[in-house]
């Protein structure tokens, strides 16, 4: 699969140490990564049958006595009688945490994915003139930078997975019913991490996943940047921008034969 790349600064980097920057999902240029949403209200029966399923949970038992004082020492008996005595109330306060809970669970996306995921955004290579100049504009400082043409599938990595982006005019949603029935959400979720906005459809975009242990650390002043080693087989052309200087493209061309690197 062939893949291009729009880039501002790093050629030499990228040829001479066979790496490519990855991303914290954080860090997009698109606040709105990953994002889902909650829809629905959630139903007393389902509310009732969540509380029910869990409290069979040795763990969501310790969970209740690690969080409320009140029920440490208690024996699980006693804090199942507890539920069962008081679940018109435990449920009414349920009902009214849902919408701030479901809010703090979206917003804690992000943070989640850092903690695991690295991505790289490439663009499939088919888009119009127009579409181009845009990404040029936006990607390569002004048309000053490069782009390049990269195989993906010469790319060595066990944890490299590459999706096509889906473009929406909505977020990805999630019925909450369905939620507290537990539902399995993992589908729901890959399916977020490839979905975008509308507005961004010009881009064309092939997102690969990469596993945060499969990327390589390196201090640059006071940040600390990530990347994933390829292959120099795997790039198989750079095109430089209109505004790109000759001077510089030429030295780069000498010193990189010098070393070797093409």
């Amino acid at each position: 699969m062939i893949v291009t790349r729009y880039l501002g600064s790093h050629l030499e980097d990228i040829l001479t140490n066979c790496r490519l920057k990855v991303s914290r999902v954080s860090n997009l240029n698109d606040p709105f990564e990953f994002r889902y949403k909650i829809v629905g209200k959630l139903k007393r029966n389902v509310a009732a049958a969540y509380y029910r399923t869990r409290l069979e949970k040795e763990e969501f038992i310790q969970q209740i006595r690690n969080h409320n004082k009140k029920f440490r020492g208690k024996s699980d008996l006693e804090i199942k009688h507890y539920f069962q005595e008081n679940i018109t109330t435990i449920i009414d306060n349920l009902l009214d945490s849902v919408p701030d809970s479901n809010k703090q669970v979206i917003d804690d996306v992000t943070d989640a994915a850092d903690r695991t995921v690295r991505v790289i955004c490439f663009s499939n290579p088919t888009q119009g003139k127009l579409e181009e100049i845009l990404l040029w504009s936006h990607y390569t400082q002004n048309h000053s930078g490069f782009r390049i043409w990269i195989n993906l599938s010469l790319i060595a990595s066990l944890s490299f997975k590459t999706c096509n982006v889906i473009y929406s005019d909505d977020l990805i949603s999630i019925d909450i019913n369905d939620l507290y029935s537990g539902m399995d959400t993992v589908p729901v979720l890959k399916e977020a991490m490839v979905t975008k906005a509308k507005c961004w459809d010009y881009e064309d975009e092939v997102r690969a996943f990469v596993s945060k242990e499969y990327c390589k650390l390196e201090e640059v002043g006071e940040k600390t940047l990530e990347y994933l080693n390829i292959s120099l087989e795997s790039l198989t052309r750079i095109d430089f921008g209109i505004r790109f200087p000759i001077e510089k493209r030429d030295k780069l061309i000498e010193r990189l034969k010098g070393k070797g690197s093409i």
